[in-house]
């Protein structure tokens, strides 16, 4: 029986990885806030007064404009999750139950999933193109045509569950299992590389230029090849495991190292916060003339590595963290603060839905008139509005349709 407080409470907190909750709970956030500003261009007279207002946000809030990197925090956090649970079976039974995994995998997923998709073709009738959503192959074909659009980070991490326990399997059988990681990180910095610097539109223009321009060569260039294909997203998913591997394989080391070395620690987070904000201040909706000689190395270093670079820095954050555990600092009490839970539980159906909620509070707030301006303040309630009635809408889909596939994960006590 469920408990009806189940949603709002940590359970088993000491066998729980607690700090995750938080980050993903932020991940989500980050998303959210970053979607009420993308979104908003459709509220403009024009493209050019959203151009005006993307230039108007301050320096210190340009991470609102890279909140699609909350995605790469996903799978970072998905990856270590399944490896560290892998791993663990692994090394405690000498094989992976492969049936149990993928059957607990389709339960997690695909009961919302099915659920969004139906509501697709109740509004707008049976479109083929919802197979794509429903194999997993929708970020691979005609972007133009795809069914929730933001789900092709669904698919991507469907492509990884697919591969994950013959990989990890794989992978302990194997002595250069980093050389085997290097070289999946090198193919997809080649990958980003070529795509990046093959496109005549991608080297004149900056993300916000492609919109403004109403680029469609160019904007699909993107999309298609530096933002939703495995390749561009794969090196998320190598840190994710590298972390689960050493989590799961010299967690007393990272103990005692920690034990010795506090304060050392302490920096190491700080500089990681540092890094990972800076790394998110990198304005991809700017200008690209605007940019200074600096501003274009940046530019393109953010479009080939950037999202590498961020998934290192949160890969990072997992271990310097949960290796505090025995003596928890301020980063470890603050993402494993009770109210990060219930945001994280229902995070999944707040990203299925959240773009939906978000046009909702924007018809609450500013009604069918088209905006001419937006002040900060008006795009941060839109913001709050569109993360509050997805997180209410979260209860009603966990409640009604998720709680009756949860599997109850058994995380190794930390």
């Amino acid at each position: 029986m469920i408990k009806p407080l189940f949603f709002y409470r940590q359970q088993d907190k000491a066998q729980h990885l607690n700090p995750l909750d938080g980050l993903r709970a932020l991940a989500i956030l980050f998303v959210i806030i970053f979607h009420a500003f993308f979104l908003s261009q459709y509220g403009f007279e024009n493209l050019a007064l959203f151009s005006d207002f993307s230039s108007s946000i301050p320096w210190y809030l340009h991470w609102i404009k890279r909140g699609d990197l909350g995605v790469d925090i996903f799978f970072v956090l998905s990856a270590f999750l399944i490896g560290y649970q892998l791993f663990n079976e692994k090394n405690r039974s000498g094989s992976i139950n492969f049936k149990r995994f993928y059957l607990k995998r389709f339960l997690r997923i695909y009961p919302v999933y099915l659920f969004a998709l139906l509501l697709f073709v109740i509004a707008k009738g049976w479109d083929y193109q919802v197979l794509g959503n429903i194999f997993a192959y929708n970020n691979l074909f005609n972007l133009k045509e795809i069914v929730i659009p933001w789900s092709w980070s669904l698919s991507v991490e469907i492509q990884f569950y697919v591969i994950a326990p013959l990989a990890i399997y794989c992978i302990l059988k194997l002595r250069k299992r980093i050389l085997i990681a290097i070289a999946v990180i090198a193919f997809s910095l080649l990958w980003n590389t070529y795509f990046y610097f093959a496109s005549h539109d991608l080297q004149s223009n900056s993300v916000l230029d492609l919109i403004i321009q109403d680029n469609e060569v160019g904007t699909l260039h993107y999309l298609q090849f530096l933002y939703v294909a495995p390749p561009a997203r794969i090196g998320s998913f190598v840190v994710g495991l590298a972390a689960a591997f050493l989590w799961a394989h010299h967690k007393e080391g990272l103990f005692a190292y920690h034990l010795a070395n506090q304060k050392r620690t302490s920096i190491v987070l700080f500089v990681i916060f540092i890094s990972l904000l800076l790394m998110a201040s990198v304005d991809l909706y700017v200008p690209k003339a605007s940019l200074s000689a600096m501003g274009h190395m940046l530019y393109s270093i953010t479009m080939v590595a950037g999202r590498l670079l961020f998934s290192i820095g949160i890969g990072l954050m997992i271990l310097a963290c949960l290796a505090t555990v025995q003596s928890p600092g301020f980063t470890y009490k603050f993402l494993s603060h009770p109210v990060f839970y219930p945001i994280a539980r229902g995070s999944y159906s707040m990203y299925l839905f959240h773009p939906y909620f978000l046009f909702m509070a924007y018809y609450i707030l500013f009604g069918e008139s088209k905006l001419i301006s937006l002040s900060q303040l008006e795009l941060w309630s839109l913001a709050l509005l569109g993360i509050l009635l997805s997180f209410l809408f979260s209860i009603f889909t966990y409640y009604a349709i998720e709680r009756w596939f949860f599997v109850k994960p058994k995380h190794e006590r930390v």
